[in-house]
């Protein structure tokens, strides 16, 4: 447990979050209602446990589990296949009403499976507009549902948002149609199922569901948060256990909670009463998680067929293969190794890129080409070894470009949801500027084919031209007569050139375009996107002397070289995922900081766990709900990201909690006054003593381990640091304390 003064819930603070506090019996003051919940044997499909049955046969709203209806109408009508992949907006316009996304932003498009395991609201009315309504009622009656109400528009329907209303019983039953495990059999295509089961699956590693493989559960689960009729909402689960041979089926209803927590206590249920659970293993690692520098990487190796296998390869190999695969072995050894510090500086801060793929990296210039090892690229890996490049006390963002064509671009111009940092800006490259440009010719009839791939409609192509640039000189739209809309991103012309055309057609943003007899010639400079590090700059700049250091300098001014951070492992709940590179990053920063004043020069592996609920912290750690944290070894467990938030102290508490960490090892047998007042003194949550200030007597454990109110706790722990800081104050080591 660490929380000291700066972090008691004083009087006005305790009324504030009264009603996110675990009861005396462990429920949820704000809605004084207890779960139901309905448990099935399978495959029999008897009653093993019942509760709250009026609530299991009351209409409600399913929220997104109505996405299974949605989803499997979308597949079955030929609107989307397993290959349908759609760009997530982070926002979905449902009839008016915007509804926001909270899945991680993968970057990329999401295909069906993954639409489905992370709930993303963008896919879903996606598709929804396109899809027919009667299509969707007939699957609705289908799986035992009621049939969307006329007067609901059907995006607002598809995501079970209004206009579907069904008894949690009919909800459990629909789950188990689509899964396969219900008595009553539907028609439904083998690879259809396939993809429904993948995202269920999905669903319950990695999404709102995620408690259930925490809890040791393999399985299938499908959550939603709906609207209750009086007002606020519930949380709903239906879950199955195992895989491959079901052999428990839940549905429960939480009342004034969410999908999540509606997840963690059907965990409770299914232990209570027997289901089998040991170490779940999935075939996709949970998004919400986020690791850094550990020794080795999952990378996915792209197969002809467009799937991956993944393998793992030890850190130093994976540099080797993009040092290989990024410059290639006619670079000087300078370049090599300042080519491997940027590499490895993007390996870390990207690792878990394609978490919901199942690996870290793939070996594609997505994240970095990979290529088989040389004797030189392996020897720039290890000259390097471990060395990264820092903003301050976070890993830096760093990019690699093939060649700039004599001048760098800003991230924000190549990818829209990129950060623009002082590091990474747009300037005149002359190392690049003499490198020989390129040339392609395009007849009419082909180009046509590349703008319809980017969206653009009609025909044939009158003219076109670049309408306007970025201030490095690349296109940045065209304009196009002949076909609508008449104004096309030239980033998006590009992607589509490269799928349809190969990527060699249009190496580079950076090109003017001349017409010819039969179309258009392309005559530009550079080959990539031009962010970060020009590979062909590098080369020449140390083909003339510069150092590695100074190559990095260049590329990335104002950044600093230095050893990968300890190994660090954070979880959190699907609503606060867009915050995981923010909690590492400070997470990082707080390590690196204390490590230096404790003087420790090895850090241990550290997995930081932030509960969805009050009620999850309080019974996974035991505390009262007026702390902040618990660590148990390298395991840190703290309230809700949103409630330390609040209170102000989220660095503060994760600041105390790693010194726990840090100091265990030394501190383990010492007395809590020890470990609880250091880690407030090191932290700066308590002002250091001067050589004349006396402590008074140190608190005991049970005063540490079991106040008899805040006001107590909060005594004790300012009575832990007085001793402390007086004791640090005589010049004793922090080693020394007992």
């Amino acid at each position: 447990m660490g929380t000291d003064v700066s972090r008691l819930i004083v009087v006005a603070a305790a009324v504030a979050l009264a009603a996110q506090a675990p009861s005396p019996k462990g429920r949820r003051v704000s809605t004084g209602a207890t779960p139901a919940y309905l448990l099935l044997e399978l495959p029999s499909g008897r009653t093993l446990a019942e509760s709250r049955r009026a609530v299991l046969d009351t209409p409600v709203a399913p929220g997104s589990i109505a996405k299974l209806a949605t989803l499997a109408a979308a597949l079955e009508t030929g609107v989307v296949t397993d290959r349908t992949r759609i760009l997530c907006r982070r926002r979905a316009d449902t009839d008016g009403h915007v509804v926001e996304c909270v899945h991680p932003d993968l970057r990329r498009p999401l295909d069906a499976v993954e639409a489905l395991g992370y709930s993303c609201n963008g896919y879903v009315a996606s598709i929804a507009r396109t899809l027919d309504r009667g299509a969707l009622n007939r699957t609705l009656a289908r799986l035992g549902l009621p049939t969307l109400d006329p007067a609901t528009p059907t995006v607002t329907g598809a995501l079970g948002l209004a206009g579907i209303k069904a008894t949690p019983r009919q909800l459990l039953e629909a789950f188990l149609r689509i899964a396969g495990s219900s008595r009553v059999a539907i028609r439904l295509d083998d690879r259809h199922r396939a993809v429904l089961r993948r995202g269920m699956e999905l669903a319950a590693w990695s999404g709102t569901a995620s408690a259930l493989a925490e809890a040791g559960f393999r399985g299938m689960a499908k959550t939603g948060t709906a609207p209750m009729p009086g007002g606020g909402y519930e949380g709903l689960v239906t879950a199955l256990v195992d895989t491959e041979r079901p052999t428990h089926a839940l549905v429960v209803v939480a009342p004034g909670a969410s999908g999540a927590h509606a997840a963690e206590l059907a965990a409770g249920i299914l232990k209570q009463h027997g289901a089998p659970y040991g170490t779940a293993r999935s075939p996709v690692p949970s998004a919400v998680e986020g690791q850094r520098a550990s020794s080795v990487f999952r990378v996915g190796i792209t197969q002809r067929n467009g799937s991956h296998a993944v393998e793992e390869m030890e850190a130093e190999t994976y540099v080797g293969r993009a040092v290989a695969g990024e410059g290639g072995d006619s670079l000087p050894p300078a370049a090599l190794e300042a080519l491997a510090i940027a590499a490895r500086t993007f390996a870390e801060a990207s690792r878990g890129r394609h978490s919901a793929e199942g690996f870290d990296l793939c070996d594609l210039t997505h994240c970095l080409a990979l290529r088989q090892v040389s004797s030189r690229s392996l020897a720039a890996a290890a000259a390097t070894r471990g060395l990264v490049l820092f903003d301050g006390p976070h890993l830096a963002d760093v990019y690699l470009s093939a060649s700039c064509g004599g001048h760098t671009e800003r991230p924000s111009v190549v990818w829209a949801s990129a950060r623009d940092v002082a590091y990474l800006s747009a300037r005149p490259d002359p190392a690049c500027a003499s490198e020989p440009g390129w040339e392609s010719r395009v007849p009419e009839v082909r180009l046509r084919r590349v703008l319809q791939a980017a969206g653009l409609r009609g025909g044939p192509v009158r003219d076109l031209r670049v309408a306007d640039r970025t201030s490095s000189g690349r296109a940045r739209r065209l304009k196009v007569e002949g076909m609508v809309p008449e104004l096309v991103d030239a980033g998006a012309f590009r992607l589509a050139a490269g799928r349809t055309l190969g990527w060699q057609t249009i190496k580079s943003a950076l090109f003017d375009i001349r017409r010819t007899s039969d179309g258009y010639r392309f005559v530009g400079k550079g080959m990539g996107h031009g962010v970060g590090m020009c590979v062909r700059g590098a080369a020449n700049r140390s083909a003339g002397g510069a150092s590695r250091e100074a190559i990095l300098a260049f590329y990335f001014p104002g950044l600093r070289i230095g050893s990968t951070p300890a190994s660090v492992r954070v979880v959190l709940p699907e609503e606060d995922r867009d915050a995981l590179a923010t909690v590492r990053r400070s997470v990082a920063a707080a390590l690196d900081d204390l490590a230096r004043k404790l003087g420790v020069t090895e850090s241990p592996e550290v997995e930081i766990r932030f509960h969805p609920t009050v009620d999850a912290y309080a019974r996974a750690t035991g505390l009262p709900w007026w702390t902040s944290a618990r660590t148990s070894g390298a395991r840190i467990d703290l309230l809700p990201l949103g409630v330390l938030r609040k209170r102000s102290t989220l660095e503060s508490t994760l600041r105390h909690e790693l010194v726990h960490v840090l100091t265990d090892e030394v501190l383990r047998d010492r007395p809590l006054w020890v470990r609880e007042g250091l880690a407030q003194v090191i932290a700066g949550e308590a002002p250091p003593a001067t050589k004349g200030s006396g402590a008074g007597a140190c608190p005991g454990e049970d005063e540490l381990r079991a106040p008899r109110s805040p006001d107590a706790w909060r005594d004790a722990y300012a009575g832990a640091a007085r001793c402390v800081a007086a004791a640090l104050a005589k010049g004793q080591s922090w080693r020394e304390l007992r």
